[in-house]
């Protein structure tokens, strides 16, 4: 990582620590071909550019372009300003530049850890630590009738905990008013969806394809 910037040890539930730089350099490049996407998001989402100024990406000069791309033949793909854009950038993106580690990556249990969301062990997570329908989890606050009935979300034990490292399973609006599924879609082994059908069915506005909020 490098010997310049800041570190601080986090200790994870004391099994093990780790040390965490905060990179401090702020050299970097801007690609030809992603400069107006940089110039515009600086404005309106500025805090993923500077994540982005950050990175071993921006130092070699590799932009928001070179990992968004997207195919005709996408599911996620929408037209973003005279490029095509994919919604959701995943390994198989990943893997036009950084094959061996996509491989590697593929090969190891991380690659499944959204397998969990099928299993027991989330249905508990649901169930018992959260409520499949929403409530309202205020006691009378004295000064605060605003919370009085306040409803919240009630898997957010599960949004908040499970799938914050093993993910969820998206799922695309349908026209018909129903979502699309992963499994719907069909994808070949790089990635690209063989049910024509269930994609024509993705309902979209201005172009740009919907995810099912439950997802």
């Amino acid at each position: 990582m490098g010997t310049a910037g800041s570190k601080f040890l986090a200790a994870d539930r004391q099994h093990f620590q780790k040390e965490v730089f905060f990179p401090t350099e702020t050299s970097y490049t801007i690609p030809t071909s992603s400069r107006q996407c940089i110039e515009c998001h600086q404005q309106s989402n500025p805090s993923i550019i500077d994540h982005w100024k950050g990175s071993g990406h921006a130092r070699k000069g590799i932009g928001s372009v070179e990992c968004h791309q997207a195919g005709k033949e996408d599911a996620d793909a929408f037209e973003h300003y005279g490029s095509l854009i994919a919604t959701v950038v995943t390994p198989l993106d990943c893997r036009r530049c950084h094959q061996k580690e996509t491989d590697q990556f593929l090969a190891s249990h991380h690659a499944a850890g959204g397998n969990i969301l099928a299993s027991l062990d989330n249905f508990l997570a649901e169930t018992v630590e959260g409520s499949r329908v929403p409530f309202s989890p205020h006691s009378p606050t004295p000064g605060r009738d605003d919370l009085k009935g306040k409803m919240v979300n009630g898997l957010a034990s599960a949004a908040s905990g499970c799938q914050q490292c093993h993910g969820s399973k998206m799922a695309f609006q349908s026209t018909d008013g129903k979502k699309i599924t992963f499994e719907e879609l069909k994808p070949d082994k790089t990635g690209k969806p063989t049910n024509k059908d269930a994609v024509a069915r993705i309902l979209k506005d201005k172009g740009w394809p919907l995810f099912d909020a439950s997802t």
